[in-house]
């Protein structure tokens, strides 16, 4: 099927595409975990330069 279209040359962007939408969707849901981690572990609440109080 590549290259017998007239639009074949959009075919390699269209599978990047999706790809990256396959690799962002798949790289979100296993790093969800590890991402809520590292929210949490953001000391938002402190003052810039001050270690989160024990």
């Amino acid at each position: 099927v590549l290259g017998d279209a007239p639009g074949a040359g959009d075919v390699p962007d269209e599978h990047a595409a999706r790809a990256a939408t396959a690799a962002t969707a798949s790289r979100a849901g296993r790093a969800d975990g590890r991402f809520r981690r590292t929210v949490a572990n953001v000391p938002s609440r402190e003052p810039a330069g001050q270690p989160p109080q024990a």
